[in-house]
C-alpha cells in the first residue's frame, strides 16, 4: 500500500515488513518514506510497533478546574491550575479520581482521590483522543503513544481487519496520527 504526501507534498510512502499477532495483540510495519514513487532517493523510515495489552490510564479531562457533578466511580480529571473549589484548590495539576473510600460508617463513601504523576507517565485524555507524557512542573507535553489497548480496540480487531484488511486499517490508524493529516491512499 502507497501513501501519498506523509512529511510534505509529493512524497511517496510504503507500508513494509507487516507482522500482525491477533492472539497477542500484536502488530508491527515499518513505513519507509521516498522523495518520489520512482522510490529512488529514502528520506526516512519509521517503525510501528503496537501493543494491544497495555492499558494507559485514561483522563476525562486534562484542566477540569471545577468539580464535576454527578460523577461515576473511576471517572478521572487533572485538576487545573485555576481550580478554586474545596480539595480540588489543594490539588492542582495532578489527577483527581472519583472512588469508594474506606470511612468508618456502615455506609458506602464516595470522595475524590488525589495522587500526583511520575515524571515520564502516559496519560489518555478523552476529551481530544491524544497521549501525554507527564514532565516536571505540571506540564504535559502530546505524543504519539503505540502501546495502549485503546489503540488495539479502535483499528487492529480481528473483525475490522476481515472487513476492511489489515493495510488499510493500518491506513486508517495512521490517517490518525500528527503529520499524516494531508496524506492519500496511493
Amino acid at each position: 500500500m502507497a501513501i501519498l504526501n506523509f512529511i510534505t507534498q509529493g512524497t511517496y510512502s510504503i507500508i513494509d515488513d507487516v507482522q500482525y499477532v491477533r492472539r497477542s495483540q500484536y502488530m508491527k510495519c515499518i513505513l519507509e518514506v521516498y522523495s518520489d514513487s520512482t522510490k529512488k532517493v529514502h528520506l526516512c523510515s519509521k517503525v510501528f510497533d503496537l501493543n494491544g495489552l497495555t492499558n494507559v490510564p485514561g483522563v476525562l479531562s486534562l484542566n477540569q478546574n471545577t468539580i464535576p457533578q454527578n460523577s461515576k466511580l473511576g471517572d478521572s480529571y487533572v485538576v487545573g491550575l485555576e481550580a478554586t473549589e474545596g480539595e480540588w484548590s489543594k490539588n492542582k495539576g495532578i489527577m483527581a479520581k472519583w472512588s469508594l473510600v474506606s470511612k468508618p460508617t456502615e455506609t458506602l463513601v464516595y470522595d475524590w482521590v488525589f495522587w500526583t504523576f511520575a515524571v515520564g507517565q502516559t496519560i489518555y485524555n478523552e476529551e481530544d483522543r491524544k497521549y501525554y507524557v507527564y514532565k516536571e512542573n505540571y506540564q504535559l507535553d502530546s505524543f504519539i503513544c503505540l502501546n495502549d489497548s485503546r489503540i488495539w480496540t479502535n483499528n487492529f480487531t480481528p473483525t475490522l481487519i476481515a472487513e476492511n484488511g489489515l493495510h488499510s486499517q493500518i491506513y486508517n490508524f495512521l490517517k490518525t496520527l500528527p503529520g499524516f493529516e494531508n496524506a492519500i491512499d496511493g
